[in-house]
This record gives C-alpha cells, sequence and structure tokens, in this order.
C-alpha cells in the first residue's frame, strides 16, 4: 500500500480528495492536513510515500514544505494539486521534483490517471536493479524513447498521452477480440465517457476499426477490434 497524506487548507477540497483516493486500490491515506507545519510534523515522525500538496496555504506555503521534503534527501513523491496554473508555478513545480501537477478544478479520471500512473511508476523502479537505457527512458520520458515521439500535440484537446499509453497496452491484449466501449471501460479503470474519446480517435486514426451491431431489441451497439497493432505499439 502506497501510504498517501494529504495537505490542503479547503476543508470541501480535501474532502473530495479524500473520496477520489479511497475509490483507487493500492493507496491508504495516513492523514489530512490544512497546514503545511502539521505535514512537516507528520513527515518527521512517520513515513510517508506520496504526499497530494496544495500550494496556497496560510503560514508556510506548500513549496516551502516541497523544498524542506527535498532537503531531507526524503523519499517520499508530490502530487501538487493547486489552482495555479502560471508558468512560473509549472517550472518550478518540475525543479522541485513534484511527479504530477493537478491544476482545480479538475475531474476524478485526471485525479486516478495521476495516482495509477504514479503507483504504476513506482512500482517498476522498485523491481529493477540494473537498469537498461530504454527503461530509463521510458521513465525520463526522453525524446529517444517510442512514447515521446506521441507527444501531447499530437493528440486532440483533451486527449493525453498518459491515458493513450494505457489504452494501448490494454488494446494489444484484446488480441483479436471485438469490445465494446463500456467493456473496455471496465478493463481499464476509466468513464464510459472518456474511454470513448479516445476511441473515436483510434478510429479516425485507422488503429481500430468500428462495427455497428444490430439486435431484436434495443439500441445498436458499436464494437471495435484492432487491426494496426503495429501502430498501437507505437503509442506506447
Amino acid at each position: 500500500m502506497i501510504r498517501t497524506l494529504i495537505v490542503e487548507d479547503d476543508p470541501m477540497v480535501s474532502e473530495f480528495n479524500k473520496r477520489f483516493l479511497q475509490k483507487i486500490s493500492g493507496f491508504e491515506l495516513r492523514g489530512i492536513c490544512s497546514q503545511a507545519y502539521e505535514a512537516e510534523e507528520v513527515l518527521n515522525s512517520e513515513t510517508i510515500d506520496l504526499v497530494l500538496l496544495d500550494i496556497h496555504m496560510p503560514g508556510m506555503n506548500g513549496w516551502d514544505l516541497l523544498k524542506k521534503i527535498r532537503s531531507t534527501n526524503s523519499e517520499c513523491d508530490v502530487i501538487i494539486i493547486t489552482a495555479s496554473h502560471d508558468r512560473e508555478s509549472i517550472q518550478k513545480g518540475i525543479r522541485l521534483g513534484a511527479v504530477d501537477y493537478l491544476i482545480k478544478p479538475f475531474e476524478f479520471d485526471r485525479f486516478k490517471e495521476a495516482l495509477i500512473t504514479y503507483y504504476e511508476t513506482r512500482k517498476e523502479i522498485l523491481s529493477i536493479h540494473q537498469w537498461k537505457q530504454d527503461e530509463v527512458d521510458r521513465q525520463f520520458k526522453s525524446k529517444t524513447s517510442i512514447a515521446s515521439e506521441q507527444s501531447n500535440s499530437d493528440f486532440p484537446k483533451g486527449l493525453t498521452e498518459v491515458t493513450m499509453k494505457r489504452i494501448a497496452e490494454s488494446l494489444l491484449l484484446q488480441e483479436e477480440q471485438a469490445f465494446t466501449t463500456e467493456e473496455f471501460a471496465e478493463i481499464i479503470g476509466l468513464s464510459r465517457v472518456s474511454v470513448r474519446k479516445y476511441l473515436n480517435y483510434l478510429v479516425d486514426m485507422h488503429v481500430i476499426s468500428e462495427s455497428m451491431n444490430y439486435h431484436k431489441v434495443g439500441r445498436p451497439v458499436s464494437t471495435f477490434k484492432v487491426i494496426n497493432r503495429e501502430r498501437v505499439k507505437k503509442l506506447i
């Protein structure tokens, strides 16, 4: 279990974060702090793997806490959750080693994507002792890696590289089997609406095909099938 601490001064937001976190397996909520100095005390007294960190708080702000976490060589990771979306804040988050940056308000799918990506990345890092270059490239999103060739600008607005990679990995497991939007959404753990956007894009790119199945009763159902596995692999 990934031991998680929520640091947020808005009670409503912290409650939403708590509920979102509890919907995702593999994470254990160890506490909620409304001020950064309270979080510092928790971090000094017990082992925390991940902090969901707000930035604008009274007294010590989130940046100050993040700097202290880094100065102590703590192995704790941080996902920033803030309303700040200016260039300076984004750059500061990257330079201080945040593993993700969520801009308020955000939807559950984006929150879930951030945590699942962190979970999978952490699991892979802990499982490998001697790294190969392609494994390093995958973690740092090097320009030499296949994944980085598919930059966010290659996708329509609303589609992200991280989720597209998850979609592609799941598609490769489908073999020749046809599937519906609902079935695929359940497999990948995202909402049907979100999954449909990605499937529509992949149909337009001739990566998967779409067929309409008509039944005697009820509305017709769309089914999808992978038709170009090589292009799917390039999305990973």
